[in-house]
């Protein structure tokens, strides 16, 4: 299981993911062929003015080790970033302090470009792999040498401050931190402004654009932007790199490779050209999916120029992919509009506003229930996978990466949040995944809580009808800035109506402090913590108020945060698995019977915790002693458990002692008690 691994990307990409791997058939490599298009030799411009970079340092190399996603694959040598980080990582000793310090040497040589020419194909070239999409397509995947893409990523890493100057304001797709809600955003504040004129909205898609850019632009931007990784730059794509594909070898002679960190940089600068000629209201672009409005004229005549302009860079416009949205005027002038796209890009597709989406998110209030629709029609296949693989495993992923996670998106750009129907729609289905996984019944107080953070005592698991209009807000009043150097004559979003729902949700009218209003958790907290006060008001009685208290303690909720990985100890069975959440949420675990010690145990089945004929009793207390004995010795305290001879007068006896003198000269004493919270005992206390 890729989760033992570390890999929790992986392993959700595997869920999720209907891909499969093509096997290398004739007509599989003719494909791949015709996805690496041949391309004369690019002409190096002139070598840039001699300009040194400053070298890569040990630390800064380990930075970029970490950074790599877990589970990035091999290349043709099949060395992962994994095993070098697993070598140097922890930095213990001087064996992985040398290596570190001979990698970084190394990657500082790959910068400068000086490697022997013979060995440049195959040190830039890749592992190719075909994966069969469920549209029947064929997506390549590129797999290059790990020493290349180490140095690539700290390229990358280093450049950003250059690159977001050099792309703002139209160009975010490298370098800008939510670019992509800025430009959904944006797109629909431009939709929405009142005009008597017919407006045009239209997103561009290019054919196979990074395995075309044209690599001659790449070298002449790189020389200007960042000369001084030219070199490298120059090295990596100056000559034709080798694709392996099974036994065949094709050869890349065009375009950026995919799976080079440096890739989506290089081809924004160079897309960038064309980007800053097309003089519209809106000129939006994320790498390569551009969106353009303004009147039906001025798009048509920017639209041709456009075309004209990429074809310049090696880029073709995929007309049959492109969409144009028609919005304000008459409907006899939007016809006329749309029947004047039409006669001029045959195959353009003209969507009405409830199939209108922008980068996954719906950009109209009508868009927003079939996006929410197609969302729980997906989750439900998810779901029904989850329960294929370990319990743990399975909560760990919703509640991390396949729930909420995958859904925010969607509640940060688009006014999802009025709609609630549909939202609590998408909050059933989380909420049977849960029952499904954990075996627990989900009443409303048991759900109520499960849906509270973690720190509050609850799962995590988020109810998205209460976490829309605090995603919302949050968003939108982080991107004033953005959205106004993207299009100066746009108005900021509107939020009023948000916030009313908002201040409903929370059961306030104080807003978030100006200052913090772009922090989500700011708008969250409010609404969590009145979640958190209905609650308590359902559950009154002493014991259920201690249970409130008692697991909204930070260290009680720190097992549902940990990576349940089996190498690590951490994965429980599925039965200790639903006994936990059982515990946590405060729901019916067995039937009402009478213990074999004579004591009567309730349907909450607490009366485990505190029998004295508890088969978990005795390992809990003699794992605490094992620890702290571990603990002692490690420190330079020779100890031992449960020592004989010892036994006081009321035959009780430590369960720790020193063997050495610990202070004037006596040992240290420990003892270990097992407590529980809802004990007869501890419950005024607790």
């Amino acid at each position: 299981m890729q989760i033992d691994d570390f890999n929790v990307s992986g392993a959700v990409r595997t869920l999720l993911s209907s891909d499969s791997v093509a096997s290398p058939t004739p007509e599989v490599i003719e494909s791949m062929q015709r996805k690496h298009p041949a391309a004369p030799l690019p002409t190096a411009p002139n070598d840039p003015p001699a300009m040194t970079f400053v070298p890569l340092t040990p630390a800064e190399v380990l930075s970029v080790l970490e950074s790599m996603p877990r589970g990035s694959a091999g290349g043709l040598d099949f060395l992962r970033p994994q095993h070098l980080l697993d070598l140097i990582g922890a930095r213990m000793n001087d064996a992985a302090s040398d290596l570190c310090d001979s990698l970084t040497d190394l990657l500082n040589l790959l910068l400068t470009g000086k490697i022997p020419s013979d060995m440049v194909p195959l040190l830039c070239g890749a592992r190719l792999v075909a994966l069969r999409k469920k549209d029947g397509g064929l997506r390549p995947i590129a797999v290059g040498n790990v020493y290349r893409r180490i140095a690539a990523k700290a390229v990358d890493i280093r450049i950003r401050p250059i690159t977001s100057e050099f792309l703002q304001p139209h160009q975010l797709g490298s370098g800008v931190k939510r670019g992509v809600e800025g430009i959904i955003h944006a797109a629909r504040d431009f939709l929405l402004q009142y005009s008597n004129d017919v407006k045009v909205l239209l997103k561009i898609d290019f054919t196979n654009a990074f395995n075309c850019i044209s690599r001659e632009e790449v070298l002449k931007i790189s020389a200007e932007v960042i000369p001084e990784y030219y070199p490298f730059i120059k090295m990596c794509y100056g000559s034709c790199s080798l694709l392996f594909l099974g036994e065949t070898v094709i050869s890349s002679q065009s375009g950026v490779q995919q799976g080079d960190p440096l890739g989506p940089a290089l081809f924004c600068l160079v897309l960038q050209c064309v980007v800053d000629i097309l003089d519209v209201d809106l000129n939006a672009w994320y790498m390569d999916d551009g969106t353009l409005g303004d009147k039906p004229a001025k798009v048509i005549s920017i639209f041709q120029q456009l075309i004209l302009e990429a074809a310049k860079i090696g880029l073709t416009v995929n007309i049959a992919k492109c969409e144009v949205f028609l919005c304000g005027g008459t409907e006899a002038e939007r016809v006329t509009a749309a029947s004047d796209f039409t006669s001029l890009f045959p195959g353009i597709a003209i969507v009405s506003a409830d199939k209108l989406t922008l980068l996954g998110s719906p950009l109209l209030p009508a868009a927003v229930i079939p996006t929410i629709d197609e969302k729980i029609r997906q989750l439900e296949i998810m779901c029904g996978r989850l329960q294929l693989i370990p319990k743990h495993h399975a909560l760990f992923l919703l509640k991390n990466c396949l729930g909420v996670p995958k859904i925010v998106h969607i509640l940060r750009t688009s006014p999802a949040w009025m709609f609630p129907s549909e939202l609590y729609r998408l909050d059933q289905v989380f909420r049977d995944a849960i029952e499904s996984i954990t075996n627990v019944r989900m009443d409303y107080p048991t759900w109520l809580q499960a849906s509270l953070p973690v720190r509050l005592g609850g799962l995590g698991i988020r109810r998205t009808e209460k976490l829309a209009p605090s995603a919302y807000l949050a968003s939108a009043s982080s991107l004033h800035p953005l959205i106004s150097k993207l299009c100066p004559t746009l108005k900021p979003t509107d939020v009023t109506v948000a916030t009313r729902a908002w201040k409903v949700i929370a059961n306030t009218d104080d807003l978030p402090a100006e200052a913090l209003r772009h922090v989500q958790k700011a708008w969250d907290t409010p609404t969590t913590l009145h979640a958190f006060s209905r609650l308590t008001s359902l559950r009154t009685t002493k014991d259920e108020v201690a249970h409130l208290k008692a697991v909204s303690v930070p260290e009680s909720g720190v097992w549902i945060h940990a990576l349940p990985a089996a190498s690590l100890g951490n994965l429980l069975e599925n039965n200790a698995l639903r006994i936990s959440v059982t515990l946590r949420l405060g729901a019916p675990i067995v039937s009402p019977h009478v213990c074999v010690c004579g004591g009567s145990v309730d349907e909450l089945g607490r009366h485990g915790l505190r029998c004295k004929r508890s088969a978990g009793r005795l390992p809990r207390h003699d794992g605490i002693s094992g620890e702290l004995t571990l603990g002692l010795k490690t420190a330079g305290f020779p100890a031992r458990m449960e020592p004989k001879g010892l036994s006081a007068k009321d035959r009780k006896r430590p369960d720790v002692i020193t063997l050495v003198p610990w202070e004037r000269g006596k040992p240290l004493a420990v003892d270990v008690t097992c407590v529980d919270t809802l004990a007869a005992s501890y419950i005024d206390r607790t």
